[in-house]
């Protein structure tokens, strides 16, 4: 897979959160944080709601997705 750059990275996990943002309905729930795993060799972050996938270049950008989503989540959800 050609090198995504680490601003296309960021940009997606931001808008990502907020698409897992709006299908929030328990303001109770634990945040929503995705997760990094490696699929048939490649690299991706897991969306909490529904296992959605955003393939990466490599695990460095798959932590880093995993780091904004998750702070953009707790930002939005008030955390």
């Amino acid at each position: 897979m050609p090198n995504t750059p680490n601003e296309t990275v960021i940009e997606s996990a931001r808008e990502a959160a907020k698409i897992e943002f709006m299908y929030r309905d328990d303001d109770r729930a634990p945040l929503p944080v995705a997760s990094v795993e490696k699929r048939d060799g490649r690299w991706v972050a897991v969306m909490p709601f529904g296992g959605y996938t955003y393939r990466v270049a490599d695990e460095a950008q798959a932590n880093l997705f995993k780091e904004v989503f998750d702070a953009h989540v707790a930002e939005l959800c008030g955390g």
